[in-house]
Parts: structure tokens; sequence; C-alpha cells
């Protein structure tokens, strides 16, 4: 039982270093690119290089926009970026700051219901029964947050830049009309850190499920976890944890 504890807090701890990548990693991203002519003429039986090819994007953070221009062939790769916030954007300033509020909550939480996991495996002080029950939830209600921040930016964005007048993509096409798409060598589509939340959030789930798991069957047998002296010794041998285990 007590390995079950161990690994859910384990799976709390990897939600948490992904829920910390995805809240500083990109979550959208609008890009297009082109071709240039072959740089040189090809002669017959030898294998040229590819056309030049142009990329320019927007990479949407949590705080603000970082515009790539990117210059890639087989002879050159170069890349500028310019970071700021959301300039002449103040409704998708919102919509992202109530997305990093979602995904900072559900980190926040993930950290206190690792903390109290690993205190009962790892450190194993004495927990009381309360604490018992309230680590799966907090772990729970982090994982809903992790989960409702990705799906707040897909409901919410296309009507966002509606509002804010986002130009990009092909007048019949393009981010005001759908979250993920392409046409004529553009594409609008959702990036890393946007895929990392859920994939935090389905971690943390697992993990809260297998801490609840564990509170339950510890409260089943009476253990209440605040045991000193005689008391947790007969809660260790009712869990079977070694003797030496303080």
């Amino acid at each position: 039982m007590l390995r079950t504890c161990r690994w859910a807090s384990v799976l709390c701890l990897a939600a948490v270093v992904v829920a910390t990548a995805a809240i500083v990693l990109p979550w959208y991203v609008m890009g297009s690119s082109t071709s240039e002519p072959e740089p040189i003429a090809c002669p017959v039986g030898v294998t040229c290089p590819p056309p030049y090819s142009l990329w320019n994007s927007t990479h949407f953070y949590l705080f603000g926009e970082c515009y790539v221009a990117n210059a890639a062939s087989s002879y050159d790769v170069g890349s500028v970026a310019s970071c700021v916030g959301f300039p002449g954007e103040p409704h998708t300033g919102v919509l992202y700051a109530t997305v990093a509020g979602l995904a900072i909550g559900g980190l926040a939480l993930g950290v206190v219901a690792t903390g109290l996991g690993l205190q009962f495996t790892f450190i194993r002080r004495p927990m009381k029964a309360t604490v018992v029950k309230l680590a799966p939830w907090l772990a729970i209600v982090g994982g809903v947050l992790l989960l409702a921040a990705p799906l707040v930016l897909l409901v919410g964005q296309p009507p966002v830049f509606t509002m804010d007048s986002v130009t990009f993509g092909c007048g019949y096409a393009g981010p005001t009309q759908s979250f993920m798409g392409g046409c004529d060598g553009n594409q609008w589509n959702p990036d890393v850190g946007w895929i990392l939340s859920i994939g935090a959030a389905i971690v943390v789930f697992v993990g809260a499920l297998m801490l609840y798991w564990f509170g339950k069957r510890l409260l089943l047998h009476g253990q209440i976890v605040a045991a000193e002296g005689s008391d947790m010794k007969r809660l260790k041998q009712s869990i079977d944890l070694p003797p030496d285990v303080v």
C-alpha cells in the first residue's frame, strides 16, 4: 500500500515538472512559409540542394508574443526573435492572463499535493487523517485547472482574435474562424505548452486517484496518522511498514 502512495507522489511530481514546462513554453503559433527559386543551376546527374524556404511565425506565450523570422536552406539557417506583450490586442491579453492564472493555480495545487504525498512516502512523517483526505482532492482540483487552461484557450481564442482584429490566414480561413488549420502556406495551431498542460492534467489525475485509494485504505483501517508512540507502532504494523520507520 505504501508503494501505491510512493508512485502517486512520483506521478504528481512529474506532473508538476510538466506543468512548469507548459507555463514557460509557447501555447500557440501562427506561421507562414514561402519558397524562393533554386539558388543555383543544377547540372544533369548532380543532386542539388532544395530551394530556399522562408518561415515567419508568431509564438504566443502566456505572458506575451514572440515574432520569429527564419531563413532556412541547406546553406543558411537564420533566426531573429523579438518578444513583446500583446500590443494592440487587449482582449487577447486578458484571455492569456486568465489561462496563465488557471495553469499557475493548477501547478500550485499540484506542488502542495506532491509535498503531502512525499511527506508520508519518503520522509515518513506522521500525518493527520484530514491531510490524508485533502491530498488527493488538491491534486484533482489542480488537474481540473490544468485541463481548463487549454480548453479556455481553445474555446475563447477565435472570438477574442476577432474582437482584436487579428489579421492572419487567407481571408476565408484563419485563427479568427478556427483554433487550428492552414491555407496557402499559412498555418495556425496550438504549440507545445498547450499540449503539455493537457498531459500534466492527465498525469496528475492518475496520481490523485492513487492518493485517494491510499488514503481510503488508511481510513478504512482506522489509521489516524497523527499517532504517536504505541499508536504509531500499531499503525506501522497494520500497513506493513518496517518497525524502524518513524
